[in-house]
């Protein structure tokens, strides 16, 4: 199944980075959340992440990971803080992904789970430079990073919370006055606490809230568990950008696919 899935994607992606493909839908407003995926992101946003980007690239300083999650497959315990930028940290797609996302819903109140070195919440807070983000980390190392780039990057509505996500997150929610208007869960690629801080979240989402899952075929678990969460009652619209998904909560319908 992984490598159908997988061996499916890399053909569709020979058409270019550009090329969508997905179920008709009368819905304008998921439409537009479409559109504005396919739309270019800010630039002034792609250029000061890029800043960061070289920073952090130029930094051979070695780190202790404490990994709680499913982890890496490709680092070792010690790693150098440009072997995470390379690696880890979220790529220019990615981030661009993100950006536009909060670019067109403008989300008061964000949650991140997973803030490696800072990249991806640079992209999200840069993107709605008002709203209030909280991102969690579970390494007190990497986090001391991610301090460097949020200053850096003068994210004033940022706030990083460090330790387990299971542990951390009651407190985040109260920071974000118990609303969730948009989350991004990337921190923990294993099936049944995807599940679990999802299920968390949700009494805090508000119809048309978003939420984003990161390689969400990265195993067979996290393929279960995102095939779980686009089943789910409350979910009304999926979008699949295969190592990405995006699900809507309330207010739209549909299910579409885009590579």
């Amino acid at each position: 199944m992984i490598a159908h899935s997988i061996g499916k994607a890399t053909r569709i992606l020979s058409y270019g980075a550009d090329w969508v493909r997905y179920r008709r839908t009368d819905d304008t407003r998921l439409a537009a959340l479409v559109q504005a995926l396919r739309s270019p992101a800010p630039t002034p946003v792609l250029q000061q992440v890029q800043r960061e980007r070289e920073r952090l690239l130029a930094t051979d300083h070695i780190i202790d990971m404490e990994d709680y999650g499913a982890g890496s497959h490709r680092m070792s315990a010690q790693r150098s803080v440009a072997a995470m930028a390379r690696i880890s940290g979220a790529s220019p797609r990615k981030g661009r992904l993100l950006a536009q996302a909060v670019a067109y819903i403008r989300p008061d109140h964000m949650l991140e789970l997973g803030t490696s070195l800072g990249l991806s919440a640079c992209y999200q807070q840069l993107a709605h430079p008002t709203g209030r983000l909280v991102t969690i980390e579970g390494s007190p190392a990497v986090a001391a990073q991610a301090v460097h780039t949020i200053d850096s990057a003068a994210l004033t509505h940022t706030t990083l919370l460090v330790g387990r996500f299971e542990v951390k997150l009651d407190q985040a929610i109260d920071l974000l006055e118990h609303r969730i208007d948009y989350a991004y869960f990337d921190g923990n690629h294993a099936e049944q606490p995807t599940l679990e801080y999802f299920e968390r979240c949700l009494p805090f989402a508000r119809a048309g809230s978003i939420f984003v899952f990161d390689d969400i075929y990265w195993s067979a678990g996290m393929l279960r568990a995102w095939r779980r969460i686009c089943k789910h009652p409350r979910v009304t619209a999926t979008i699949d950008v295969y190592d990405m998904g995006f699900v809507i909560l309330g207010g739209m319908q549909g299910r579409m696919t885009i590579y």
